[in-house]
């Protein structure tokens, strides 16, 4: 769905958008899924190429998943995790059309509830379309302070039908404890 509009993802000013009123629940043992094109832990950000990551100091992906297993996370800015609620937009999402023998498909499960910003209903009562199209400061807005989000639920960029929720592990207490994944 595309709103007839002029204004763009920039034109969103979030010190004036109540971003609580966005807020929902992702329940304790919501299956989400991810895939992960080569060999990594699929419960921690790899540090690959990631519309939403934020990787400050250039950290390369063989390094960032143990630093973030190390507790330095949010010194490196390890960024986000993307799931989606749907296996097949997942594939979408991680292999962006290309083909891959090594992409690999996981069910993430969290123990506990997380709290989750709409991205996609900011963007409409905004008036803005929801699916990313740029690399906008809008979605970085989310990962750090003031807002600090856990995880957002976005509009899939590759998937005309699918929604994807962006995991911000750096922002949820316990992390590594409240998190299991399974190979599909």
């Amino acid at each position: 769905m595309s709103l007839e509009t002029k204004k763009a993802l920039k034109d969103i000013d979030l010190n004036k958008v109540d971003v609580s009123k966005y807020s929902e629940v992702l329940p304790a043992g919501t299956q989400l899924y991810r895939v992960i094109d080569g060999p990594h832990d699929p419960t921690v950000p790899t540090g690959q190429k990631h519309r939403f990551a934020k990787n400050p100091f250039n950290v390369k992906p063989p390094q960032f998943q143990e630093a973030f297993k190390q507790g330095n996370a949010f010194l490196i800015g390890t960024g986000a995790l993307g799931t989606s609620f749907q296996v097949d937009t997942a594939y979408r999402e991680a292999l962006k059309g290309k083909d891959s023998q090594e992409a690999v498909g996981y069910t993430i499960v969290f123990l506990k509830d997380i709290t989750v910003i709409n991205t996609i209903a900011i963007c409409f009562d905004e008036k803005v379309d929801p699916v990313p199209k740029e690399q906008a400061e809008f979605w970085h807005s989310f990962y750090g302070p003031p807002i600090k989000a856990q995880a957002i639920r976005c509009k899939s960029a590759q998937d005309p039908n699918g929604e994807n929720i962006i995991i911000f592990p750096d922002n949820i207490p316990d992390y590594l404890n409240i998190v299991t994944s399974k190979k599909i």
